[in-house]
């Protein structure tokens, strides 16, 4: 009888929990959905930087999710392009997100896409000082795309990042238009058969990757 006890209740605690973690699950759903879908058609950098730390908050109290910090990073990441006409501010957003994507990559490290996310991030640090910070950030971006491109060789987003690099390069230093165009070629390919892990998985860069192929041509 006292066995018999010991099971009901073990069970029905077991039902208890999984309840209880089954509504954690769905709110922070919900929390990471209201986000993604409050930050399209955003275009300002104080705009971008709201949704950074709205995903930041959610991030505090889901310390077992990286994309909470993921898209914190991502919405600065975009809030600091926006502000690239004022580099010594745009190089504080930088900083910012990536601290916010170095946080996520310990939450998951070995994750392809905060490889690539950080290697973009580092792309544009070296652009606010091309001549003065090309010998740090160059290997530093290449490393840490070769790496998310190791992890996940049908990434697009790796490419497109590598061909928007080469895009924007001058020719006398290998890049061009010429030089973008296969790696850019090589993200809408692999743009066409990419699946998100999740629904709230990354799936940016399609659009660009398109623009600036045709732009190439």
């Amino acid at each position: 009888m006292k066995i018999l006890k010991t099971i009901v209740l073990f069970t029905a605690f077991s039902f208890f929990f999984a309840g209880i973690v089954s509504a954690q699950t769905a709110s922070y759903q919900l929390q990471m959905k209201k986000g993604l879908d409050q930050a399209k058609g955003l275009t300002t950098a104080p705009d971008l930087e709201n949704t950074s730390g709205y995903f930041e908050r959610i991030s505090l109290n889901e310390k077992n999710q990286w994309l909470p910090m993921y898209y914190a990073a991502f919405y600065n990441f975009l809030a600091g392009l926006k502000t690239m006409p004022t580099p010594t501010e745009a190089d504080k957003i930088f900083d910012k997100a990536m601290t916010q994507i170095v946080l996520a990559g310990l939450i998951k490290p070995n994750e392809s896409e905060i490889l690539a996310l950080k290697g973009q991030i580092s792309y544009m640090k070296m652009a606010i000082d091309p001549s003065g910070r090309f010998q740090t950030y160059i290997p530093q971006a290449k490393a840490e795309l070769d790496s998310a491109s190791s992890l996940n060789p049908a990434n697009p987003r790796v490419d497109f990042i590598n061909g928007q690099q080469l895009y924007y390069t001058p020719e006398q230093y290998g890049g061009g238009k010429a030089a973008a165009r296969p790696l850019l070629q090589q993200a809408v390919d692999k743009f066409k058969t990419f699946k998100p892990a999740t629904d709230l998985s990354p799936a940016w860069g399609e659009a660009q990757a398109k623009t600036l192929l045709d732009l190439s041509k």
